[in-house]
């Protein structure tokens, strides 16, 4: 009697899950994001360096490092390779700055220790020679990786009976220590020194561990991809980035016909006559449609850039109760004070600035 009990309850959830999801749906809104720290307005040319490649010095070091650890120095050069790789091309999509490569490397320590900046000379002739503002150099590159094991017991249904088994699941961790710093090409000072750590994981499951090991992703496809992952991450730390923002929306509102009509026009991506629509709706004596109306005028204006609208009708819709537009004031405020730091970090230098005539 209980678990017919519990399957009635799970029954009743799912079907109040599938009608609410049913009842919203979901935009992509692209946006600009600042970028983590802001650069000076006159850093608009910058060249991408990799530093990876250890000296003479740490040579013999990097090679018993990579024995006694298990590693392999080919593939942390290659997540070297891969992190530049993706800083070039993060930042190549970026308006605020021009990307540009150089074809030559610079040697460092080839592990997780920072080497000494560029010596200002260098920094200066490199920028000159090269028309740039800056300098990104990755002058670190270290990764580790292990595997767990573990044995789970499960359930099953077999000809209405349940059974239990054991499932053998492999894990396999990879963690890459980046470290990076930017350049001024006037003065040849540090404008950004920052060591990151980026992990991710891998899972597989068998019958046995020895089969669950083996189809794990192999550590010469992990570890370049963890590095490429750490360059991504670090270009959106220095430049402003495109990004999608989700959005939800509802998409009906009891028997108005009006407000379907407001859906399908967003649907088309005509979002002012959708708004024209919903906003009739906003003050209906009917608090359930003047709530979704609200919130949907609110996605209608960020949609249009209109970001203190937007805050304005998601107001509005939660003085009348709706949680979606409480929870999307804090969201809208949010991208406002991003929008400020925005509008520094894309500020022009001007030619006096910049030393032109």
């Amino acid at each position: 009697m209980a678990s017919v009990k519990r399957i009635t309850h799970l029954l009743v959830l799912l079907f109040v899950f599938l009608f609410f999801s049913a009842c919203t749906r979901t935009i992509q809104i692209q946006a600009l994001r600042p970028a983590a720290i802001t650069l000076p307005s006159d850093v608009e040319t910058i060249i991408v360096i990799n530093r990876y490649k250890p000296d003479e010095k740490h040579k013999f070091k990097n090679f018993i490092e990579g024995l006694l650890t298990g590693e392999r120095i080919r593939l942390d050069r290659l997540a070297a390779d891969m992190a530049v790789n993706n800083v070039v091309k993060k930042l190549s999509e970026s308006p605020r700055v021009i990307v540009k490569t150089v074809p030559f490397e610079l040697q460092g320590t080839g592990t997780w220790e920072f080497p000494q900046p560029l010596s200002v000379d260098v920094i200066k002739r490199i920028t000159q020679d090269y028309k740039a503002d800056a300098i990104v150099c990755m002058e670190v590159m270290d990764s580790n990786s292990w595997i767990r094991t573990r044995e789970e017991r499960r359930k099953r249904t077999v000809n209405g009976q349940q059974q239990e088994y054991v499932v053998s699941v492999a894990t396999r961790w990879v963690s890459v220590d980046a470290g990076w710093r930017v350049y001024d090409g006037k003065t040849g000072s540090v404008l950004d020194e920052h060591r990151m750590r980026q992990e991710m994981s891998w899972n597989s499951e068998a019958a046995d561990t020895k089969t669950a090991v083996a189809q794990l992703m192999p550590t010469d496809r992990a570890i370049p991809d963890v590095g490429a992952a750490a360059g991504w991450d670090y270009a959106t730390r220095i430049a402003p980035s495109w990004v999608q923002l989700n959005r939800e929306y509802y998409t009906r509102a009891k028997k108005s016909s009006e407000f379907k009509q407001g859906v399908i026009d967003a649907q088309a991506n005509h979002w002012r006559d959708a708004a024209n629509k919903w906003k009739n709706l906003t003050d209906n004596p009917d608090k359930k449609i003047a709530k979704r109306a609200c919130l949907n005028m609110a996605v209608a204006c960020e949609v249009e850039g209109n970001l203190d609208a937007a805050v304005s009708w998601a107001k509005k819709g939660a003085a009348l109760g709706s949680g979606k537009c409480k929870n999307y004031i804090y969201t809208l405020n949010n991208r406002i004070e991003d929008e400020k730091r925005l509008q520094i970090q894309m500020q022009k230098p001007n030619k006096e600035e910049k030393g032109e005539q």
